[in-house]
């Protein structure tokens, strides 16, 4: 399974630009939008699974060989984290 989206870019910590990726992670969405009621903090509801994911099946979305040793690694869920 491949995540809804992986990109790199830079971020700045204490004034120095840093090597970042970020990775939203395909998942089962909120649970305001898995009951049908309206969010407005988001549209990964189109792009989520309708089934409670393995462990492997979320690990296997993470590219580990794009991370590069002391890059700054973001990781979303589309929905919470705690869903």
């Amino acid at each position: 399974m491949k995540p809804i989206a992986i990109f790199e870019e830079k971020e700045y910590i204490d004034g120095r630009p840093r090597d970042a990726i970020t990775i939203i992670l395909k998942t089962v969405g909120c649970y305001r939008a898995r009951e049908g009621k309206s969010c407005l903090m988001c549209g990964f509801i189109r792009d989520c699974v309708r089934r409670v994911l393995e462990p492997d099946e979320i690990v296997s979305q993470i590219d580990f060989d794009r991370i590069e040793e002391g890059m700054i690694v973001k990781i979303f869920t589309s929905g919470s984290f705690f869903d």
